[in-house]
């Protein structure tokens, strides 16, 4: 192994720690929000007279944000497990994600981003005459 193989793989893994990190980070955050969401709807419920109505007010009211504002909402509903969106060009995250679907049941929709022609120079420079059919000059 050579010194930038050993550095390229010590800078794999300090990106793949930081990552873990994040991912248990955001895990947190969902409990807490989960949390945080009960109790405001008990807490509405707990108004007389008007308590239950703004409740179910303010659930609908998150429902319409959800489909507007989360990626995926619809697949779940359809009854897929979604995952994503990823970074198509992030070898780890895609190593990461497709671990994770194989150990999940049922049918799953990965929703991976990419950049078109990311890797090639010439689509990359001129994106615009990378679509159809045109004489390609490869490097």
């Amino acid at each position: 192994m050579t010194i930038t193989d050993n550095h390229t793989a010590r800078v794999e893994l300090a990106r793949a720690a930081v990552e873990a990190a994040e991912a248990r980070a955001a895990a947190r955050v969902q409990a807490a929000e989960a949390q945080a969401k009960e109790d405001l709807d008990n807490l509405l419920k707990m108004i007389p007279a008007i308590g239950k109505s703004a409740a179910r007010a303010l659930d609908m009211a998150k429902g319409t944000i959800k489909y507007i504002a989360m990626p995926g909402i619809i697949f779940e509903e359809l009854g897929l497990k979604y995952l994503g969106p990823i970074d198509g060009h992030n070898i780890g995250e895609l190593i990461e994600v497709m671990a994770s679907a194989k150990r999940l049941k049922g049918p799953i929709f990965i929703h991976v981003r990419t950049q078109k022609g990311k890797g090639y120079r010439f689509a990359e420079n001129k994106p615009q005459d990378t679509r159809g059919f045109h004489q390609r000059h490869v490097a």
